[in-house]
């Protein structure tokens, strides 16, 4: 389960990277899932030791996805539109 957070930044990135939308989608779900239902799973892990996913992504391209700050990064502007 650990990273499964991060699936829709790998499909975007893989997208990006030239892997049609569908093959995108089927690979990173399939790693979602296994890490979902396995007890130690590790979702980050397993896109890492992915041979098509190093296809398409550098470990630089990797990691930026797992990045938490890219989630975090409109934080101030979002607490603005609130107007609280």
């Amino acid at each position: 389960m650990e990273g499964s957070l991060f699936s829709q930044g790998v499909l975007l990135a893989l997208v990006e990277k030239g892997m049609s939308r569908e093959d995108a989608y089927e690979l990173v779900q399939t790693h979602a899932h296994q890490a979902w239902n396995q007890i130690e799973g590790n979702f980050r892990q397993q896109i890492e030791a992915d041979p098509q996913v190093q296809q398409h992504l550098s470990v630089a391209e990797i990691s930026h996805c797992f990045d938490p700050r890219r989630h975090l990064q409109h934080l101030d502007r979002i607490y603005q539109r609130l107007d609280i």
